[in-house]
């Protein structure tokens, strides 16, 4: 994806697992940017931020010290970011930041693990706090996190791989949820858990295959979440 840039404002429009973000470098870190005022440098900016400058070869241009400011956890528990919001999505994104800048002890990494895994559930999977429903997608920022703090002994393996392998749906695709519909951008939550799992044989690929390739459109050439719907970047991103 090409990215826009203004240099004179130093603005990019950067692209994210949440769709385009506007942001700017400032003070060492990433702020995003809502109707022309400046938010809280989130976390998940930050870790979106960072990977796009890493696959441009221009992360050095992080202030690591101060960059991981951005994506400090609330220090009593590591349940979620310093403005009070609970997700283990923040979690993920704090362990990968850090890590992308070479600062992992910029977190309480045992903490954030034992976090994560008090939001395991009864069928293996996660949630994003202790007792939410099991979600594709939280699922894997857990299993993210839990293998970037080395912490994949608290994942029961068997059980959640059963778990994801159940959202092969009769079409190929995968949902997030039991009795939801398939969605291409589960292909990436699931499939990517499932080889950090190093379950992914579990699946039929060649049917989740056949499944993304009919999302195509043979005139726009973008991938949408299900056959005969209306592509678009974050479904052909996935």
């Amino acid at each position: 994806m090409q990215v826009e840039r203004r240099e004179e404002e130093g603005y990019a429009y950067i692209p994210s697992s949440a769709g385009i973000w506007k942001v700017r470098l400032f003070d060492g870190s990433f702020k995003l940017i809502n109707d022309n005022d400046w938010s809280g440098a989130e976390g998940i900016v930050a870790y979106d931020g960072r990977l796009f400058l890493l696959g441009q070869g221009g992360v050095r241009c992080v202030d690591a010290d101060r960059g991981t400011n951005s994506v400090l956890l609330n220090t009593r528990d590591e349940s979620g970011d310093v403005w009070g919001e609970i997700d283990t999505r923040f979690t993920y994104c704090a362990l990968s930041a850090c890590r992308l800048v070479e600062r992992p002890a910029a977190v309480d990494v045992a903490a954030a693990a034992r976090y994560v895994a008090s939001c395991k559930n009864f069928d293996g999977g996660f949630g994003c706090e202790p007792g939410g429903e099991s979600h594709a997608g939280q699922i894997f920022t857990c299993v993210g996190a839990l293998r970037l703090a080395d912490a994949t002994h608290e994942i029961d393996g068997d059980l959640l791989g059963w778990w994801l392998c159940e959202r092969q749906v009769k079409a190929g695709g995968l949902n997030g949820r039991p009795e939801k519909l398939p969605d291409v951008c589960y292909s990436w939550w699931v499939l990517s858990s499932l080889s950090i799992l190093k379950r992914e044989h579990w699946i039929d690929r060649g049917a989740l295959a056949s499944f993304i390739l009919r999302c195509q459109d043979p005139q726009k050439g973008g991938i949408s979440d299900r056959p005969n719907d209306e592509p678009d970047v974050y479904h052909t991103f996935f």
